[in-house]
């Protein structure tokens, strides 16, 4: 996930485009329950004493579980905020991918839900009651006796 900056550094102190489009490896969020698909980065961005400065706008498709039914939500994170990245001395590229994701956590809610009208699941069979909006659901039945059958 890197971005050539050749035209960066033979004009420095000067503000040229950028348009990135960045697909993260899989692997990247194993341990998370999100994903993020694809990331667009757009803006300006220029270099001066081994720094590149970016001024752009950061847009990561996402998808995760509703927090109440666990139906996938798919949105868009937007990020506008300046950074800056070392640019490392005979290097004609840097990373940007570390720094991104950084900016994408930050923002990023991890209590999405669905719609806001979303029901849930019912806590005792797991019924998405969205589909079905009259289920009732009964106590299952159990044999085991508790503290309370020992105590009358």
């Amino acid at each position: 996930m890197t971005l050539d900056i050749r035209e960066y550094n033979a004009t420095p102190g000067h503000r040229l485009p950028v348009s990135v489009r960045l697909t993260p490896p899989e692997n990247l969020f194993e341990d998370t329950d999100w994903t993020v698909s694809e990331i667009q980065i757009t803006g300006e961005a220029f270099a001066q004493l081994s720094t590149l400065y970016m001024e752009v706008d950061v847009h990561a498709h996402f998808t995760q579980p509703c927090r109440r039914c666990l139906a996938p939500v798919h949105g868009v994170d937007v990020v506008s905020e300046p950074f800056e990245l070392q640019i490392l001395p005979g290097t004609d590229q840097v990373d940007v991918l570390p720094v991104v994701l950084q900016l994408i956590q930050t923002v990023h809610d991890p209590h999405v839900v669905c719609r806001q009208t979303c029901r849930g699941l019912c806590p005792t069979c797991g019924t998405n009651l969205n589909d079905d909006p009259d289920h009732t659901c009964r106590e299952p039945h159990s044999d085991r006796k508790t503290l309370r059958d020992y105590l009358s």
